[in-house]
């Protein structure tokens, strides 16, 4: 399975509510390619749906931002994350 398989695989999976199963697809997404900013986002959305891992979805987010500075959808997955963290 390569990188764009599994990171679709991982967004039906957040999609569904498997967020637990989704951060394994989207961390294998990352590892095939760390350089891709899209899985950190999914990554980030799936993890402020899990229960203490809020500020580490400001990580993740925070180094697809990192990425690729010029694409609004990771400031605004930003955003969320920081408005889960009542910041």
């Amino acid at each position: 399975m390569n990188g764009d398989s599994r990171l679709l695989r991982g967004v039906h999976l957040r999609s569904l509510g498997r967020h637990e199963e989704a951060e394994g697809f989207f961390r294998e997404a990352i590892s095939q390619d760390a350089n891709d900013p899209e899985p950190y986002a999914e990554l980030a959305l799936s993890l402020i749906q899990m229960e203490g891992r809020k500020t580490e979805a400001l990580s993740v987010i925070d180094a697809a931002v990192g990425l690729d500075p010029e694409d609004d959808s990771y400031h605004a997955v930003r955003s969320l994350v920081l408005s889960h963290l009542d910041r």
